[in-house]
This record gives C-alpha cells, structure tokens and sequence, in this order.
C-alpha cells in the first residue's frame, strides 16, 4: 500500500498510510445466534437487511464505538469486532455476560472449521504464486467494477488461456483425512 501510494505520479500520493494494529482487540463472535447476541447490547440494526454479508459498520457496545465486519470463516452467520484495546475487557465482558450458552474457542478452532468449510486463508493456504483462479476465488474478482482493480488484466488472461485449452492444469482443492486425530494445516 505504501508503495502504490508514494509512487511517482500516483493519484495516491496524498494519502497517509498509518498502521494502527496495536491500537485494537479482536473479538470474534460466530455463530447461528451471533445475531441476536450482539442485538442485545447494541442499538446498532443488525438485521440482515441492514447489515448484509460482507459488510461492514460502525457499532456500540457498552458506549464504546467499534468496527463490526459481517464476515465468517466457520460457515455459519458470523462478525469480527475491532474493538480499542484499552475497552476490549469491557466488551468482551459484556458479550460473555449477555450471552447464554457461549463457548470459548480459540484460533485453533477457528483453522479447522474455516478448513472443514474450505475456506482459505492467506500465509496458511495462500501465498503470492497462486492465483486467484487455482485458489477457486475468481468469483471475488468483479470483472465489471469501475475503475477496475490491481491485477484485472492478469485475471481476465488467465480465464482466457484456461478456456482456450479447455479447462485448468493446476487447481487447489480441500483435503479430508478419515484417520482418528489427523490434523492438517499449513499449505
């Protein structure tokens, strides 16, 4: 980002880039009533119409502002709070206290259930040498988006060369291991 911005004649140049990753908590709640949980301590509309998959909002909890993303990689309906380090006590409490039959998991549990719905993840399944075709992600690719996108001419060629032979020759694909405490991740 700091590259593209700062570069010579960019139309980005005045743009300020700062990274704020110490400055917030990340809480996760998923799950078929994460809905209704955070309805209860925020006046916030969380409907499905006001708050659709993908998007992402300001929010309050406990009087403390926040950013919810409706996003999940466990496959069901899901949000991630960035929540200002010095209140992610507070909120967390208020969750856990407004929450009835919560558990507590950890990013462990977070990998598997992502890798059982087949989601990938960028650094564990991903990295630069794949693309967005082999990784079954062409369909985040917005073809017709104004102004297009870091990457369209590479994509739309991509599509091209595998409709000209008729089909992929590389492709990443889940894999599902039957044996008791088998546990794959990373690549």
């Amino acid at each position: 980002m700091r590259r593209r911005s700062t570069a010579t004649g960019s139309p980005n140049s005045d743009v300020t880039i700062t990274d704020r990753t110490e400055d917030y908590a990340y809480l996760n709640v998923q799950g078929l009533k994460s809905r209704e949980l955070l309805q209860k301590i925020t006046s916030a509309d969380m409907s499905n119409e006001a708050f659709p998959f993908r998007a992402a909002k300001e929010i309050s909890i406990k009087g403390t502002p926040l950013r919810a993303v409706r996003i999940t990689y466990v496959g069901e309906l899901g949000y991630e709070l960035y929540v200002p380090k010095d209140k992610a006590v507070e909120v967390f409490d208020e969750i856990m206290e407004k929450g009835e039959e919560l558990v507590l998991v950890g990013l462990q549990a977070l990998g598997s259930l992502r890798l059982e719905k087949g989601y990938r993840d960028y650094s564990h399944d991903l990295d630069n040498t794949d693309t967005l075709i082999e990784a079954g992600l062409g369909f985040t690719a917005d073809m017709k988006k104004p102004g297009g996108f870091i990457g369209k001419e590479h994509v739309a060629s991509e599509r091209s060369r595998n409709k000209a032979r008729g089909g992929m020759t590389k492709r990443m694909v889940s894999v599902t291991c039957k044996v008791a405490g088998c546990y794959l991740h990373h690549g």
